[in-house]
């Protein structure tokens, strides 16, 4: 304390107050792309109370709640930049990452057939950054199937709605639907009349088919001669039994 030339003295003691700090801090789980992160604070301070929060998103997003929640637009990894201040303007800052999967965009191609026909699904889902661990086909009949690319035989005519369902490796799920037609099979059926050798025979189509149209006729004679024509008439070379083989082919549409 200061002392003058004459011996006097005084002195004064003021008290000054060292503010704590807060410490940032904020949890985001991994999510998969198409859905929502959610940013939980869990900053503190021993003394005194945290008065603003400040987020800074590296896709240029900007948010000043304690929580929030926020969509990324595409699967990438993101850095999350927090600064939050004390009810004395103290300040702490964190940069953490909030990880968004990359998605798959499912789908497939099928083919069309009759009933009993083999009917092809290939995968040709599109994915960036990721990979496919399952498969999952639902038939719409109640089947199903985990493969790929599966081979199926439906046993009625119809339109069949497809479920495909992918799991990406980090545990993701997408689906996506289809269809396919299966055409009923005709049926085959013709009548003739039995005619002396030389004389000409007439073979009359009486086939059916519940839906779609018989677009061809192979008529397969066992003289080794054939027809194509709906209705064909035909010789045979001599007297005998003579086996004939119709083959009708159709369409769905």
């Amino acid at each position: 304390f200061p002392v003058t030339i004459f011996g006097c003295a005084d002195s004064i003691t003021k008290t000054f107050e060292a503010y704590t700090n807060p410490v940032a801090q904020f949890n985001v789980a991994p999510v998969c792309e198409g859905n929502s992160s959610t940013f939980i604070s869990s900053s503190s301070i021993s003394k005194g109370s945290i008065s603003s929060y400040q987020y800074r998103l590296s896709d240029g997003s900007n948010y000043n709640t304690q929580n929030f929640i926020h969509q990324f637009s595409k699967g990438d990894t993101f850095d999350v930049e927090l600064v939050v201040n004390s009810n004395h303007n103290c300040r702490d800052t964190i940069t953490k990452q909030a990880i968004v999967y990359s998605g798959i965009q499912p789908s497939f191609s099928t083919t069309d057939t009759c009933v009993s026909g083999v009917v092809v699904f290939k995968d040709q889902s599109k994915y960036i950054n990721t990979g496919i661990s399952t498969w999952k086909y639902y038939f719409g009949n109640g089947d199903s199937s985990g493969t790929a690319n599966p081979y199926y035989q439906y046993n009625k005519a119809g339109k069949y709605t497809i479920k495909q369902v992918v799991l990406s490796k980090e545990g993701c799920s997408y689906d996506t639907f289809g269809t396919v037609d299966i055409f009923p099979l005709p049926v085959p059926d013709f009548r003739d009349t039995n005619q002396c050798v030389d004389n000409q025979f007439k073979f009359f189509s009486r086939s059916s088919i519940s839906s779609g149209s018989i677009q061809n006729y192979l008529w397969k004679f066992s003289d080794a001669t054939t027809s194509v024509l709906k209705d064909p008439p035909h010789v045979f070379p001599g007297a005998g039994n003579y086996t004939v083989k119709w083959i009708v082919i159709v369409t769905g549409k």
